[in-house]
């Protein structure tokens, strides 16, 4: 069984925050949140697995794999996680994250 957690970008103070600790929300009413596609907070679902290094890995994430230098982004589609060229995660022994879109917009290009 996965751990579901939440993270949020806020846009206005440009800060991550945790929010499996924001305890006055319950799940149904962060799903509706990040589903209004409030300006001012992005909601980053946890995909339930980890980098290379342990790192929990969240939708947003930037990657790269084998230590190329081509990055990558995890999204959520129909069925699980994929990378944004549309291939599934699959193998995480080779991921690793470099960052999010958020905090570092600068990683995959002009997306």
């Amino acid at each position: 069984m996965r751990d579901i957690k939440f993270r949020a970008w806020d846009t206005t103070c440009k800060k991550m925050f945790d929010c499996s600790k924001i305890e006055e929300f319950s799940l149904e009413q962060l799903y509706r949140l990040n589903a209004t596609n409030d300006p001012y907070t992005k909601f980053m679902q946890y995909t339930g697995i980890k980098d290379k290094n342990g790192v929990e890995i969240y939708e947003g994430d930037v990657v790269t794999l084998d230590n190329r230098e081509t990055f990558k982004e995890i999204k959520w589609g129909v069925g699980g996680y994929y990378f944004d060229d549309g291939s599934p995660v699959s193998d995480y022994t080779n991921i690793e994250v470099i960052g999010n879109l958020h905090q570092n917009p600068g990683l995959i290009g002009d997306k």
